[in-house]
């Protein structure tokens, strides 16, 4: 197995993305991953019906999980595609958010980072800064709170469990005189 195949396997990607090209930067201490879009397959992100590609945007990187203490970048020139009903439009990458510099699965590792010690201590350890965290730690809000929303039925919040009807008291926390 190649390093391209290798990362097409650790980064899940499937048809129409394919991993191209992989390159080791000694001097920045970088594995860069880049990343295609073979043109097959192109749907408007709106309205998902076929669309043709309009062209190519500029090459964007975004931050990885880390390959041997290294810091690892996914670039890629993302298709955009030309919609009769919405225009041009940028097609998502399955392996970020819209507008994030960093790969879901990095988000993530920083959310777990933050969970556990403070947030200086996560860029620390992470090699990003704590503004980028204040902004992953934002987006990752944003997506819990709309899940939350999408899986109430009635727009009402459930009742929590155990209240209803409860005639004992939720916590039993010793008074002291």
């Amino acid at each position: 197995m190649d390093s391209t195949q290798l990362y097409q396997r650790i980064l899940g990607l499937t048809s129409p993305w394919q991993v191209s090209e992989v390159n080791i930067n000694e001097i920045n201490g970088e594995v860069v991953i880049r990343v295609k879009h073979t043109g097959q397959g192109l749907t408007c992100p709106t309205c998902k019906r076929s669309a043709s590609l309009h062209d190519h945007a500029s090459m964007r990187r975004w931050r990885h999980l880390d390959t041997c203490q290294m810091a690892t970048v996914i670039e890629c020139s993302i298709p955009r595609v030309s919609c009769q009903e919405h225009g041009v439009l940028q097609v998502p990458v399955p392996w970020a958010g819209p507008k994030s510099r960093f790969t879901l699965l990095f988000e993530s590792r920083c959310i777990d980072a933050m969970l556990i010690c403070p947030r200086s201590g996560a860029a620390e350890l992470l090699g990003a800064s704590v503004h980028s965290l204040g902004r992953i730690a934002h987006r990752a809000v944003e997506r819990g709170l709309v899940r939350k929303e999408a899986s109430r039925k009635d727009g009402t919040l459930p009742f929590p469990t155990g209240l209803s009807g409860a005639s004992q008291p939720i916590c039993r926390v010793p008074v002291q005189e």
